[in-house]
């Protein structure tokens, strides 16, 4: 998870930094994004994602999502998503 929405909708993070040359495997949500305003997500890869997230309107296992990602720049693929109050939200 790369911002503070899943925590709480009020909490963002000005800068992210720079996540690159990532490789995750096996998790729900290979890469999350949400409730950022600035940051670089490049590079990163990521495979068989499985499972199932306890938050109403989740589908299971997906590769990488974002939502409220503000100015940041993020690699292609996302599917829109946020972590709002205990419920994903397409």
């Amino acid at each position: 998870m790369v911002g503070g929405h899943a925590w709480s909708p009020s909490l963002t993070v000005l800068h992210a930094g720079y996540i690159h040359h990532n490789d995750v495997e096996g998790a729900v949500v290979l890469a999350a994004i949400d409730g950022i305003l600035a940051g670089t997500f490049t590079n990163n890869t990521g495979r068989n994602p499985q499972g199932s997230l306890p938050l109403s309107g989740c589908a299971s296992g997906v590769a990488y999502t974002a939502g409220d990602i503000g100015s940041a720049t993020i690699q292609a693929g996302a599917i829109p998503r946020t972590y709002h109050n205990g419920a994903c939200q397409p």
